[in-house]
């Protein structure tokens, strides 16, 4: 397969049939034809079996709608619903994904193209819960030709039918917007329950690599550790492409590291950026590996390799199987941690207020979410903490307002803000501050802050009754 191609636009335009199979998909299937109604020549559904309002939203739309008998094989309906296309074209979209405008142009560019004897893999940005998303090339768009079908009864793919008649396999630069990994968005249990039935059921008729490779990624969703590692290991000896090993070396690697079993974790994970050095989180988890260690030159010769791919891989497209777009700031988030171990201040705090810069332009899901909140409050409160190492209070009282704005039930913010106002001979500012957390907190802490500045403000009159205060005198 050729995953890159020397492309030429010619002038002819051909069009697109848009195959679907659905069940059950209420949800979802609105938000996806929306998204290409305009877009698809054909609109081609195939039912399963549902029994929501599945059938009613398909009708709603101009779309070709089919019934076909749930027999236990995705190929089978996925088959059965590219025999139903009339367009030069063909592509594939579940009902929980989606294809913007920009997406749909890059689309109809590669279509037009002067190349022949071409399918396209569609990078498929995986929604998390985390707002971490995943991203997997997968092959969506190819020409409506007699011999390109769907192989495996789940995790079906037409690349071994590709193979059979000497198409190339081209990444697209279009992507795939998907929620399916969501849990907020989707009861994965649910899910893996019925995948994990398909893949042992197809698993015990043929020991095939890509089934055990599924089962363990479907364990590992539903975080049954042992099982999952048991099929990684299965896959592996049953010879998994190059770029799937890679992926099964990081989730294994992963798992070690939960399990702090770092030197087996180090093994497997090099082995991974070996393989597929184009990649984000095989460096990721061994920089984690290389930390518990202690090896924190190595931990900033990785965190400098992944910042020198990163760009690429983000706009181009991972080569492994699935890789985890981890944040910018996350890396620069760690090389701070990994200065500070190694006793540089400065460059521990310049790693962490670039990570504070990046982490500010992350999307609103992923700030909102649990682990981007913790992320972002710990960055501001490490430039905090090592400004005040540095004697350095004029540089953290952004960050300490930008940390209250967050947090403002955090006591030791206000003490923090109001003592950096103090130092810098902003007392009015100080007073202000350590007032606003007296009237939230209520006690000696702030009686003593408030005195004290008024001390300095020259008005002995109001530092005396917050001593009087303090000591639990009434006047």
């Amino acid at each position: 397969m050729i995953f890159g191609l020397n492309l030429t636009m010619i002038k002819n335009k051909n069009t697109i049939s848009l195959c679907m199979i659905v069940k059950n998909e209420e949800k979802f299937l609105s938000n996806c034809l929306k998204s290409i109604e305009n877009f698809a020549n054909e609109i081609i559904i195939v039912d399963t079996g549902s029994t929501d309002k599945t059938i009613e939203i398909a009708k709603s739309f101009n779309t070709k709608l089919y019934y076909y008998e749930w027999d236990d094989n995705f190929s089978n309906a996925r088959n059965f619903s590219i025999e139903k296309a009339t367009m030069d074209w063909i592509l594939v979209l579940d009902a929980d994904e989606t294809l913007s405008i920009i997406d749909q142009k890059i689309i109809l560019k590669e279509i037009n193209l002067k190349i022949k004897n071409v399918a396209y893999m569609l990078n498929t940005i995986n929604e998390s819960s985390s707002g971490v998303d995943i991203q997997s090339f997968v092959p969506r768009l190819f020409p409506n030709h007699k011999n390109i079908y769907f192989n495996n009864p789940i995790h079906e793919q037409i690349t071994e039918s590709l193979e059979k008649i000497n198409f190339n396999l081209v990444k697209s630069k279009a992507k795939i917007n998907h929620v399916g990994y969501n849990s907020e968005k989707v009861d994965q249990n649910k899910k893996q329950d019925r995948n994990i039935k398909l893949l042992l059921k197809a698993y015990r008729k043929k020991k095939y690599w890509y089934y055990a490779y599924q089962l363990g990624i479907s364990y590992k969703i539903i975080e049954n550790a042992e099982l999952s590692k048991k099929y990684f290991l299965e896959a592996l000896k049953l010879n998994a492409m190059p770029h799937f090993m890679s992926t099964i070396y990081n989730y294994l690697g992963e798992m070690l590291n939960k399990e702090k079993s770092y030197k087996d974790a180090l093994t497997l994970l090099e082995k991974s950026i070996s393989i597929t050095p184009f990649q984000i989180i095989g460096y990721f988890h061994l920089f984690h590996t290389n930390y518990e260690l202690g090896r924190f030159s190595v931990c900033i010769s990785l965190a400098n390799k992944l910042l020198d791919i990163y760009p690429d891989v983000i706009s181009k497209g991972s080569d492994l199987s699935n890789d985890n777009m981890i944040p910018i700031h996350e890396v620069y988030r760690r090389l701070g941690a990994t200065s500070y171990r190694l006793n540089d201040l400065y460059k521990s705090k310049k790693y962490f207020e670039k990570a504070y810069k990046e982490i500010k332009k992350t999307s609103p899901i992923f700030r909102n979410s649990k682990d981007g909140k913790t992320q972002y409050l710990e960055i501001l409160k490490n430039i905090i903490g090592i400004s005040r190492q540095l004697n350095d209070p004029i540089d953290a009282v952004d960050y300490i307002e930008d940390y209250i704005a967050e947090e403002p039930n955090n006591k030791e913010s206000y003490l923090i803000l109001g003592d950096a106002y103090s130092i810098i001979g902003k007392h009015n500012k100080a007073l202000d501050v350590y007032l606003s957390g007296y009237s939230i907190f209520n006690d000696n802490d702030f009686k003593m802050k408030i005195a004290a500045q008024y001390v300095r403000l020259n008005n002995a009159e109001e530092a005396e009754k917050w001593v009087y205060k303090m000591a639990g005198i009434v006047q």
